[in-house]
């Protein structure tokens, strides 16, 4: 027997919420009941005066108390008490004194359309603006408000342009963690895009995006994948895979049971209920998907899976071994499989497949991959994507999934690229300041100072480029400064040790092609 809920009694609201000679009671969330007149909800809401004009049931159909029909309201007491008290012909209260409670009121007001609650709520937080203009921008965004969030980015841009915050939004998330919560990475981007722009131009939005990014287009590209073909020496089918659309993908029951411990529990489970369920019919344009007749369904069991076809599909293709993984390039597919794959448990498969997901983000946009890897979930796919993308300027780079996905990730990026920045510039500092090179004045021979100045250039360019791409593929080998120490325009070697760098460097290579050669013998 289920054990019973317990019974919630609920509380009286303050006055003047608690009048006996009300006509209805409006019921919070936490079951705090407000007395009030219907009157003048109906005066103040287009909402209410359709609810109540609505026929209601005969009283003893309806949940009453102190003989009072009750209406449940999803907002809590605090919201519905900041509400109420705007439309009530009373002294008006200041605004609440948090935030949240003025954005929940708020919402609560545009939801039920009363337009002086809605004019009182947004001047309030139009004032905090100018002491909190982050939180209350997050609001405009939250509640789609393009003029609150416009005014609060603008405060936020004049103190930017005048020096006053260079990156403020890493101490308000420290102090204010949830501050973005409900608010797109695309809107994040946009008022980053606001806050470069001394004079930013009316027409420029914050909350959706421009014509130009609105008519941007995904970069993921999509191959047809490869049939799932059994040789004639593979015995026939014994279990009936079924996707969560009701196609059918018939594969062995050993094969799934070795490759994944998921399964094989699953398998153990279905085996002994060999009934027909219910099959959606679909055409499927892959051509390793049947639908089984109710006939071939009967005679070996049928495993039900969540997955849709096409993960389905690939899944059960992962878990015959040396057969060749399915590549999907669609990057969303891939790693919605490899999320699948990890969850099954299908060990044999993960590597290739993360394989698979390095080189779809070298080879499409990296920037895309990591917000479509936030989306599904995959944190370490999101992870090789945020490296692979410290070799590109990602300041100012829009990607459609943007508008789908948490400012908290995008701010998390940003950071991450920062931070390998600093440590670059750092090392490199540390490094220089390491090097030996007089001044020339102490030179003992004046002509070095030619080759003291180049390195100083040189170290110099190296640094500038690893700022923006603070990637290790951007720092140079020995090799590369010593090639780049003799193509330089300013000859930094005196004729003959420039010929002893040439002989080094051609010692160098033929020592890795010797190497190389080595390494391909066959034992």
């Amino acid at each position: 027997m289920p054990p019973t809920k317990p019974t919630i009694f609920p509380s009286d609201a303050s006055y003047p919420f608690n009048k006996t000679n009300t006509d209805i009671i409006l019921r919070s969330s936490d079951h705090v009941d407000f007395r009030v007149y219907s009157q003048i909800l109906i005066a103040a809401s287009p909402f209410f005066e359709v609810m109540f004009g609505v026929p209601q049931p005969p009283p003893e159909e309806q949940h009453r108390r102190h003989g009072l029909s009750i209406v449940e309201v999803s907002e809590d007491s605090a919201t519905l008490d900041a509400l109420l008290r705007v439309c009530y012909p009373i002294i008006k209260p200041d605004a609440p004194s948090t935030l949240k409670t003025i954005e929940t009121a708020l919402g609560a007001a545009m939801k039920y359309e009363i337009e002086l609650a809605i004019e009182h709520f947004t001047n309030a937080l139009t004032s905090l603006a100018y002491e909190h203009p982050i939180p209350v921008w997050a609001i405009g965004c939250r509640l789609e408000l393009e003029e609150l969030a416009r005014h609060a980015a603008q405060l936020l841009n004049n103190a930017f342009q005048q020096g006053e915050e260079a990156s403020p939004f890493d101490d308000i998330l420290l102090s204010s963690p949830d501050t973005f919560t409900g608010v797109t990475a695309a809107q994040y981007f946009r008022l980053l895009q606001f806050m470069q722009d001394p004079e930013p131009s009316d027409l420029c939005t914050l909350l959706s995006p421009s014509a130009a990014d609105a008519n941007s287009v995904p970069t993921s590209r999509y191959y047809e994948p490869f049939p799932l073909v059994h040789t004639e020496d593979m015995p026939a089918t014994d279990i009936a895979c079924l996707s969560s659309d009701g196609a059918v993908v018939r594969a062995h029951q050993a094969v799934l049971s070795a490759a994944s411990p998921v399964l094989r529990s699953r398998i153990a489970a279905t085996s002994a209920n060999t009934s027909t369920p219910p099959e959606v019919l679909v055409d499927s344009p892959l051509p390793f998907v049947q639908r089984a007749s109710s006939e071939e369904r009967s005679l070996s069991p049928v495993l039900p899976s969540k997955e849709p076809i096409q993960v389905l599909t690939s899944i059960v293709r992962c878990c015959y071994p040396n057969y060749i993984i399915p590549r999907p390039s669609d990057l969303r597919e891939l790693v919605t499989l490899i999320n699948a794959a990890d969850r099954y448990g299908i060990t044999i498969a993960l590597p290739a497949l993360l394989d698979h997901w390095s080189s779809e983000v070298r080879e499409q946009d990296a920037l895309e991959a990591y917000f479509v890897a936030i989306q599904v979930g995959n944190v370490a796919c999101a992870k090789v994507a945020a490296t692979y993308l410290l070799k590109t300027v990602i300041e100012g780079r829009y990607v459609q999934d943007m508008e789908s996905s948490p400012a908290i990730s995008y701010h998390k990026l940003l950071a991450y690229h920062r931070t390998c920045a600093r440590i670059a510039q750092l090392r490199l500092d540390r490094l220089w300041n390491t090097l030996a090179l007089p001044s020339a004045s102490n030179l003992k021979y004046p002509a070095l100072q030619d080759s003291c100045d180049w390195l100083r250039r040189y170290t110099s360019e190296i640094r500038s480029a690893v700022e923006p791409r603070p990637h290790f593929s951007r720092l140079p080998t020995l090799r590369d400064v010593l090639v780049a120490s003799i193509e330089t325009e300013v000859d930094p070697w005196c004729s003959a040790c420039k010929e002893l760098v040439r002989d080094i460097l051609q010692l160098g290579d033929g020592y890795g092609e010797l190497v190389k050669e080595i390494m391909e013998v066959s034992p």
